[in-house]
């Protein structure tokens, strides 16, 4: 007897090849080479958690930044994501927040929006055969986009559709493959004019390695990345990066106790020792 088993329910469009773009994007030089935040679970609620996060980049006459963000985990299968105040952002106030219909398995609703721009609403359905998204621009309506992801065994496949009233439709496709100790990924975007390929591969238990290659049908432009991770022991990791425009990225993150990580990062341009910056963040809680 032959049993075949497949995965469910799929992961989200955005989320097919997100193991390996991870490993390029997070605990790496960001625009803040400062950051401390620090989040304090059960604050009189035992379903509400605060975080704190406050940033300064050491430049001449910069100063410090501070966002304040709650968390709620709601009656009914309602959730407060995040309440973000924000003093610098454009809408100083932000908010997330999500829902799970009753009566209806694998449906959730979620909004996000803030004071000055934004307003979407969307939704996700997850089925045994398929994930299915859909959102709208509140605010004015003229904006549209989806997606449906599915797959069978190690193989996920997706599209997505973009629409905004007086531009044309924007269509984008991705394809994954996913072995023990192995993960290819394939994004195709703009319309199928930009393709974007993904690797990694697990060596051992401690090192991973990871290669993207970009494509762009229009501009006829190339690009190569090459990452890796290296878990020296259960609370370090070390992380680099390096990129056809001569920039390498490496990182360091130790997690000193459970409620305590730090993650100290180095950033060098054109392959000059000189133009090397640094950054860290600290995360209590």
């Amino acid at each position: 007897i032959n049993i075949v088993v497949t995965k469910m329910p799929f992961a989200k469009f955005d989320d097919i090849c997100k193991s390996v773009a991870d490993i390029f994007k997070k605990d790496f030089h960001s625009k803040t080479p400062v950051t401390l935040e620090i989040k304090v679970d059960r604050v009189g609620d035992k379903d509400l958690s605060l975080t704190t996060t406050s940033t300064y980049d050491f430049k001449a006459g910069s100063s410090l930044g501070n966002t304040l963000s709650a968390e709620w985990n709601g009656p009914n299968g309602f959730k407060l994501d995040k309440l973000e105040f924000d003093p610098k952002a454009d809408g100083a106030w932000s908010t997330e927040t999500s829902m799970e219909v009753p009566g209806v398995d694998g449906l959730k609703l979620e909004f996000k929006g803030n004071d000055s721009n934004k307003s979407d609403l969307s939704f996700i359905y997850k089925h045994a055969q398929a994930t299915v998204q859909g959102s709208v621009d509140c605010s004015d309506f003229k904006s549209f986009n989806g997606s449906v992801s599915s797959g069978k065994d190690d193989i996920a496949v997706g599209v997505g559709a973009a629409f905004k009233q007086g531009a044309p439709a924007n269509f984008s496709a991705t394809a994954s493959y996913t072995a023990p100790k192995m993960f290819m990924g394939l994004n195709l975007t703009n319309n199928f004019a930009d393709v974007k390929g993904l690797f990694s591969f697990a060596v051992d238990k401690t090192t991973t390695i990871a290669a993207t290659s970009t494509y762009g049908t229009v501009k006829k432009n190339f690009g190569v990345n090459l990452g890796a991770v290296y878990k020296c022991n259960s609370n370090t990791s070390i992380k680099a990066k390096v990129d056809m425009d001569k920039n390498v990225d490496l990182s360091v993150k130790q997690a000193i106790n459970k409620s305590l990580t730090v993650t100290g990062w180095t950033k060098v341009t054109d392959f000059k020792p000189n133009s090397a910056v640094f950054g860290g963040k600290i995360v209590l809680g």
